[in-house]
């Protein structure tokens, strides 16, 4: 992500309280009415008195404990208090991209100072106008002043901050900050069983050879699951029993400590370079060349852990599902991407994990799995990229074309394939190609920076296809996180990749969706989307789709077209409903003849502009609407756009946002 833009590590704490809004009218202070949407909001109780508009932040002393502030710059701000309650009551706090309103203090001007941080006035924001400042919590719509004194409207989202799911050092309790806490105490240090064999957990409080003279009476039974085996699983219910219960016995669901082992030779782990061949039902071993620790089920070595970067391999052709597999290219892979996921990858990493998948066309509806994670890691399925032709760009190229004389290609022969910049100006950029004549290649959107005679570039194909069959969908991720597919085609099907659960987090890059029966790419229910380079084209329905409180962390460089083959008058090219929200970047956006851009039921999209990050909307393509926003939606930033060739630019209903800032 381009710094300065956005802070990585976005957090969505919003919830849907139902299908329908609950909208309450009250008189403003000019004497007009003004509407408070309820309908993206959590519940939390109130340790101060809260103003309706207040900015509160997480109080850290109380469970569920939201409060006033005025600290500047807090980088723990919960939401925007959306009713007035004394201290002691709940309160509800928006916390989604929808119109919101917040208390300011000092000026506050869109197009000086828009970014909000709390500030040294109780409850009350201030503008800032660098996106480097510390604590920014939303964009401001309207100045200072509008809808009442001291107020203005402001697009929410916390994301900007950088806490929450990565759970570092954040001071919120969650789910990561659990998994730091188990891995701390059973499986990261150094000189524990798991590793260097010198102690039983950790420390060298237990000796190996305490392990191998004890009874199993000397141990506690693990995560009351009779494994046998200290995983992460018992530390988390230890802490869990220590920390938030009166359990008698803090280790386990038992009432003593018995049941550790059949045998406590099970710890001892035997470490090699291959695969023991009389293996044991229990039994553990570190594979020093892959870095992984298994533990066998009696059947196979399943992985447990990483300790470090690991590359797996899928072949169609050359591999096989069998035991083992996976850990090589060739003969040496696996056959199926589905079985590299569910047999070879860790559920605990401790480093990245790249899944290289061979060309050719894989028949499978992808499930991405939950891991966990000891830093901040990712699981990544890359496919292969074919060369089709290189060269060096003029100097005279631009933002939107890249020339090179005297190629003589082929007019449109590169229409839809990936350029990349390798070496000098721009070197790194990715993009699809929208069309080409001779000698000049046309993106789809803008570059960054404007390539140049030292700019060297490689046009290629996606040689790698994912055809999950009709009504199936390519990718689905249910509370998988931290997942990146890359330089992929996903073929037919209804849907391209599906993202659902707040816990859901998924990178897009240099991939392909092509004539899917919906929609190319899905985010639902509280989940993160991060399209990176996308093409998306064909689909019966939107090209991408947020609904339910979905988030797009960044819709960056995509090519969006001739999607809503329908001709749905409620569908376009991007669709974004039902409270979530999208900011898009450089993208080229064609509604093929209806919307470029639809939003509907409190969806926000924020157009980045300024500078070569302005993006093009229905341009090309004649189109009924370039953006059209209903049911109390806003589009932030859309006059700085380009349209094209549309009936009207801009459109939006009485109930939404009147004017596009």
């Amino acid at each position: 992500m381009i710094k300065g833009q956005r802070k990585t590590g976005m957090k969505v704490a919003v919830a849907t309280l139902g299908a329908l809004s609950f909208l309450l009218l009250v008189m403003g202070p000019c004497g007009l009415l003004e509407q408070r949407a309820f309908g993206a909001a959590y519940t939390f109780r109130a340790t101060t008195n809260v103003n309706f508009g207040d900015v509160v932040v997480w109080d850290s002393g109380t469970s569920r404990g939201v409060r006033t502030t005025s600290a500047p710059g807090s980088d723990y701000v919960a939401g925007v208090a959306a009713e007035a309650v004394a201290a002691g009551n709940d309160c509800a706090i928006r916390q989604d991209g929808g119109r919101v309103t917040v208390n300011v203090t000092g000026s506050v001007d869109p197009s000086v100072n828009p970014w909000l941080v709390t500030s040294g006035a109780t409850g009350k924001a201030q503008g800032v106008g660098s996106l480097e400042s510390d604590g920014i919590f939303a964009r401001a719509i309207t100045s200072d002043g509008t809808p009442a004194a001291g107020q203005v409207y402001a697009s929410v989202n916390l994301g900007f901050l950088g806490y929450g799911p990565s759970g570092v050092d954040d001071d919120i309790p969650d789910t990561d900050d659990w998994t730091e806490a188990q891995m701390e105490l059973s499986l990261s240090d150094a000189t524990d069983v798991f590793t260097d064999n010198d102690g039983a957990l950790s420390d060298d409080d237990v000796t190996l050879a305490d392990v191998q003279s004890a009874t199993s009476s000397d141990f506690h039974n693990i995560g009351g699951t009779d494994d046998d085996v200290p995983d992460a699983s018992d530390w988390t219910e230890a802490n869990l029993e220590s920390s938030l219960s009166d359990a008698t016995d803090v280790l386990t669901n038992n009432d003593n400590l018995d049941d550790l082992a059949d045998g406590a030779n099970r710890l001892a782990v035997t470490v090699d370079t291959s695969f023991p061949g009389s293996p044991s039902e229990g039994g553990l071993f570190y594979h020093s060349t892959y870095n992984i620790q298994f533990q066998h089920d009696g059947s196979a070595w399943k992985p447990i852990r990483s300790s470090g970067a690991l590359t797996l391999y899928v072949d169609s052709g050359s591999g096989s599902d069998t035991a083992g597999k996976g850990y090589g290219p060739g003969a040496n892979a696996t056959a199926t991407i589905q079985y590299a996921i569910d047999n070879c990858v860790p559920a605990i990493i401790g480093g990245d994990v790249t899944i290289n998948v061979a060309a050719g066309t894989y028949s499978e509806a992808l499930t991405a799995k939950a891991v966990q994670r000891t830093g901040e890691y990712t699981v990544a399925v890359v496919g292969i990229l074919t060369s089709q032709d290189t060269g060096t760009a003029d100097a005279d190229s631009t933002v939107t074309d890249l020339e090179d004389d005297g190629q003589g290609w082929t007019p449109s022969a590169h229409a839809g394939r990936l350029l990349i910049i390798n070496s000098g100006t721009g070197s790194g950029q990715e993009r699809f190609i929208r069309d080409n004549d001779a000698d000049t290649l046309n993106i789809a959107g803008l570059f960054a920076t404007a390539p140049d005679a030292t700019s060297t570039f490689t046009i290629y194909t996606l040689g790698t296809i994912i055809s999950p069959g009709a009504g199936n969908t390519g990718a689905t991720l249910t509370a998988a996180s931290h997942w990146t597919f890359k330089y992929l085609e996903f073929s037919a099907g209804a849907y391209g990749i599906w993202a659902e659960d707040a816990s859901a987090n998924v990178t897009i890059q240099s991939c392909e969706f092509d004539t899917h029966t919906n929609s190319g790419i899905v985010a639902f229910a509280g989940s993160i989307i991060r399209p990176r380079t996308v093409y998306a084209h064909g689909a019966a329905s939107n090209g991408i789709w947020l609904t339910e409180v979905g988030l797009a962390d960044g819709i960056f460089d995509a090519y969006i077209t001739g999607c809503n083959t329908s001709g749905s008058a409620v569908k376009g090219g991007v669709k974004i409903g039902n409270n979530s929200y999208a900011y898009f970047m450089r993208c080229y956006i064609d509604g093929n003849d209806k919307n470029g851009v639809y939003l509907t039921n409190n969806g926000t999209a924020e157009f980045i502009t300024g500078g070569n990050i302005s993006s093009i909307v229905n341009h090309g393509t004649p189109g009924e609407y370039g953006i059209r926003s209903v049911q109390g939606s806003q589009a932030i930033g859309a006059t700085g756009q380009t349209f094209s060739g549309n009936d009207t630019d801009q459109s939006a209903d009485a109930a939404s946002f009147a004017s596009h800032t």
